[in-house]
């Protein structure tokens, strides 16, 4: 009986051994190779990667390769993983006078920097001495300098005509962290600026050490092949990852799974607990609701989850099945819904798979569809489109752009019709230019007055009165030109009379300006006296003639007659012929005949 439990108990030994010699799951530490700490000068899983720090290269810290000290020339980031394969390589740059050394450009020296030749077009090449995945480069230039419209190429061939585009870099700044539109394979790199010269201070090209990858190559491989090397941009591993780890780049520790490359989904265990990672077995508590089995991998039916399985699944997005413990679904909803388990309608203003995007310019108070994103109901004013997301075309507004501008000079606001800052075509006004000049303005926007028409508003485009149409004292299409001297009355249609020094009369009533010409007379001196001409000045002075010689015999003859009576009466008061003549009134010299002929008339009958 002794001896039967001796070999028992050395059977039960050898089973457990691995167990208790390595722990539960016969795991290794990351930092070992076959159980011990990694050498100096090596950290991580297996050890496979090589310390870079500043002071010491063996000064790392053995799980994480972090250097306390920081990196070694041309090595950076948080694990000093990350090389910097043109540092200090071999360099050329389009020559200047003098010259100035491309190899600037890669000394790791910021402040240092190779120019090109000036007013030509730049370029800069490096030789990387070896065939590398180029993606992530680093390129400082002067402050002055700015690298928007550079070209960046990667070639196996010195010549860039075998060269293969990189990027073309899009931002500005002298300071700019780029990576090629795809990664490119090649020896030689090189930037071109077609537009003038190149100031280039520092050019890095980012290339992570093996087992390594990550923007800064902070990341470690995970492969199931401890000694392949992962993608050094993504952590693609070929082999798939290694037990414990899932995704992409292996980096995302098994999570309710287990097994090589986490393949195989653990069941739902009690509590939340992940199950054993080696054979997925729930370890304490069973299973969560929904879920049954050995390894609570049972799931419940499709389209349901929770407790007994009892609720159906929301809208999963190409009806992806839920997750059957909470009904969350894996990816975006289907179109229409959102929310965690994809069971909330979309709010208004939004539409798509897990309403990702805003509905267009539907009208006011009105939503798209949550599916499609079609406004159903139209367009608000300034749109449209099926998506409303399209603004007017010019000379367009209003919902759907179904109105066209009014009468404006140019356009209109797509939305309210108002037109543009050139305004109203000639002859409106408002905003949208739907009125008619108000009566007396015309042209654009209505901002001319018009012209003196007479009787009828002026034309609201052109400003021109009815024909004949204009006021006493205007004259013109517009009625705005002043009647020309000498003329007056509407449409400047009557002469002047004959006012004064031959002044002009006013141009509205015609009423000289002072007395009338000579010959004339009248309230608009247009009535002539008939005695104008020569011919009447001459009758004029011949009849005052005989007026005059008639008055001046009948004053003699009165005088006779008077020097008679005086004699009858006295007979003794004899004529006095120089009396006589003293009597007559003085004559004109062709008024002595006249007086020759009383005075002797008289002295022979007195």
């Amino acid at each position: 009986m002794a001896g039967r439990n001796f070999w028992l108990g050395l059977l039960f030994v050898i089973a457990l051994w691995p167990s208790l010699l390595y722990g539960e799951h016969s795991r290794r530490p990351e930092n070992s190779v076959a159980g011990s700490v990694c050498p100096s000068g090596f950290y991580g899983n297996n050890c496979r990667h090589r310390c870079h720090c500043k002071t010491n290269d063996t000064a790392c810290v053995d799980v994480t390769g972090y250097c306390t000290n920081g990196c070694i020339d041309r090595w950076s980031g948080p694990t000093c993983q990350s090389e910097n394969v043109a540092f200090r390589m071999p360099s050329k740059i389009r020559t200047v006078t003098p010259p100035t050394s491309a190899d600037y450009a890669v000394d790791g020296n910021v402040s240092t920097c190779a120019h090109s030749t000036p007013n030509s077009t730049g370029w800069f090449q490096v030789d990387l001495q070896t065939t590398v995945t180029v993606y992530r480069i680093y390129l400082v230039t002067e402050n002055l300098t700015s690298t928007r419209g550079w070209k960046v190429f990667v070639t196996d061939y010195e010549d860039f005509f075998w060269a293969a585009p990189c990027t073309t870099i899009r931002l500005r700044g002298s300071h700019v962290h780029l990576t090629c539109d795809s990664p490119v394979t090649g020896k030689y790199l090189a930037l071109l600026n077609t537009k003038g010269p190149l100031a280039v201070c520092e050019v890095q090209v980012n290339v992570c050490a093996n087992y390594s990858f990550g923007v800064d190559c902070e990341l470690i491989c995970r492969c199931a092949d401890s000694k392949e090397v992962c993608h050094p941009l993504t952590g693609h591993c070929i082999t798939g990852c290694e037990a414990g780890h899932r995704g992409r780049d292996c980096q995302s520790v098994c999570v309710n799974s287990y097994g090589r490359n986490c393949a195989t989904p653990c069941g739902h265990c009690a509590g939340g607990q992940s199950c054993d990672p080696v054979n997925g077995r729930c370890t304490g508590g069973g299973c969560e609701a929904g879920w049954t089995g050995d390894n609570c991998n049972i799931s419940c039916p499709r389209g349901y989850y929770g407790h007994a399985c009892n609720k159906r699944c929301g809208h999963c997005h190409d009806e992806d099945p839920c997750a059957p413990d909470n009904g969350l679904c894996p990816g975006l909803c289907q179109a229409g819904w959102t929310g965690p388990q994809c069971d909330q309608r979309c709010r208004q203003g939004f539409y798509g798979p897990s309403c990702l995007f805003s509905c267009g310019h539907c009208l006011t108070g009105t939503a798209c569809d949550t599916n499609s994103g079609i406004c159903l109901q139209g367009c608000t004013p300034g749109w449209e489109g099926l998506f409303c997301t399209q603004e007017c075309l010019p000379h367009h507004h209003g919902p759907n752009c179904l109105q066209t501008c009014p009468r404006c000079v140019t356009s209109c606001n797509s939305q309210t019709g108002v037109c543009d800052g050139d305004g109203c075509v000639a002859g409106f006004r408002g905003q949208e230019c739907e009125k008619e000049c108000d009566k007396g303005f015309y042209g654009v926007n209505c901002n001319e007055s018009c012209g003196l028409c007479a009787r009828q508003p002026c034309d609201v485009v052109t400003g021109d009165c009815p024909p004949g149409d204009c006021q006493p004292g205007w004259r013109g299409p517009s009625c705005k030109t002043p009647c020309t001297p000498g003329m007056f009355g509407e449409n400047c249609s009557r002469v002047c009379g004959g006012c004064k020094d031959r002044a002009a009369c006013h141009p509205e009533t015609g009423v000289c300006p002072g007395s009338c010409a000579d010959g004339y007379y009248g309230e608009l001196c247009a009535d002539k006296n008939i005695f104008t001409n020569a011919a009447s000045q001459t009758f004029v002075v011949l009849l005052a003639t005989i007026l005059t010689i008639t008055a001046t015999l009948l004053v003699g003859v009165f005088v006779c007659l008077a020097l008679k009576w005086r004699r009858d009466k006295d007979p003794h008061n004899a004529y006095d012929p120089q009396e006589l003549d003293a009597r007559l009134p003085a004559a004109l010299p062709s008024q002595l005949i006249t007086r020759r002929w009383v005075l002797f008339n008289c002295s022979n009958n007195v």
